[in-house]
């Protein structure tokens, strides 16, 4: 009797912690009727392409830059790129409209989901992403300020402490100036392999007389 009340027990404290995990957004009740479309494209964290509907950008939220002209590549942006890479690169999406199907660049405003994840919240939920509520499209509005308001709690993705040296991070150098850059930066893949300079972590950068690249803020 003991021994099954020990392993009673355990069941409850393992379905309990999976549950402490779990993101609302990954297991979404997905609304009927809507059609899927294949992605094609991985843009950038909060912009797809879809095919036979082309460009499709995530509605109430928006991930840091990593190909605007101006802003270059900005902090956590390769990282909500990847993670809406793994969401959704190559397969078929739910997609939802709200009031407004389209922006003043063409592109559609969808909710997207792929399997039980509703793709929105979650990159909101899991910190690769900030709310932003353009009107009319406010559907889920409530939703994403809740979501965002448990991300920064948490301290989610961007919402983190920034650390100084992740351990894990690679940063790139030229020999020939004293700048360093997140491999992503425009400025890195114009570094030619003979001249690049890699290091571990930015403390390393740092210590060896490089300054951080005011484009993408390594």
């Amino acid at each position: 009797m003991k021994r099954l009340f020990c392993f009673s027990l355990l069941i409850l404290i393992f379905v309990g912690d999976m549950g402490l995990g779990a993101l609302r957004s990954e297991a979404w009740n997905v609304p009927d009727g809507l059609q899927s479309y294949r992605v094609i494209r991985v843009v950038d964290g909060d912009t797809i392409e879809l095919e036979k509907l082309g460009k499709a950008r995530y509605i109430g939220i928006n991930t840091p830059e990593t190909k605007h002209p101006s802003k270059g590549v900005e902090y956590f942006g390769p990282e909500a790129y990847e993670a809406n890479r793994r969401l959704v690169a190559g397969k078929r999406v739910r997609i939802g409209f709200d009031a407004g199907k389209q922006d003043r660049y063409g592109r559609y405003l969808v909710y997207a989901y792929t399997g039980s994840t509703f793709v929105n919240a979650y990159l909101v939920e899991a910190g690769y992403a900030q709310v932003m509520t353009v009107p009319p499209n406010v559907q889920y509005a409530d939703l994403f300020v809740q979501l965002q308001r448990e991300a920064r709690a948490n301290g989610r993705g961007l919402w983190g402490a920034r650390p100084l040296d992740s351990g894990k991070s690679i940063y790139w150098g030229s020999v020939n100036s004293n700048k360093f850059h997140w491999p992503s930066c425009e400025w890195a893949r114009k570094i030619r392999e003979e001249h690049r300079v890699v290091f571990k972590t930015r403390q390393e950068a740092l210590d060896k007389g490089y300054t951080p690249c005011k484009v993408c803020k390594p």
